[in-house]
């Protein structure tokens, strides 16, 4: 592993867990790779949902949703905090086993 690439192992443990990792090794690099992976398509997913309507829904708030998924897909930069936490608390085990070298 090169440097660079261990500087971004280390950021994305501290992205996920608010600290670096001790120890960085192929194993803990891909596990990080699929909880980011995961992150993004849980995140893709999100911006499909309807968000609340306010009072009783019509075919306006319908459209008007409609749009506004697509427009938030479109721009698919956004990683959902709820998201990035469900999934550091789904692989928080693995990701300290790794961590050890285990």
């Amino acid at each position: 592993m090169t440097a660079e690439e261990e500087l971004s192992v280390r950021e994305l443990g501290r992205w996920f867990y608010g600290r670096e990792p001790q120890v960085v090794s192929d194993e803990l690099a891909g596990l990080l790779a699929e909880m980011l992976q995961e992150t993004l398509a849980g995140s893709k997913a999100m911006h499909l949902v309807p968000r609340p309507t306010g009072g009783p829904p019509g075919v306006t708030w319908l459209l008007t949703q409609a749009v506004q998924a697509a427009w938030r897909s479109s721009r698919s930069d956004k990683v959902y905090e709820t998201i990035k936490r469900t999934v550091a608390l789904k692989y928080k085990s693995r990701y300290h086993l790794a961590e050890m070298g285990l």
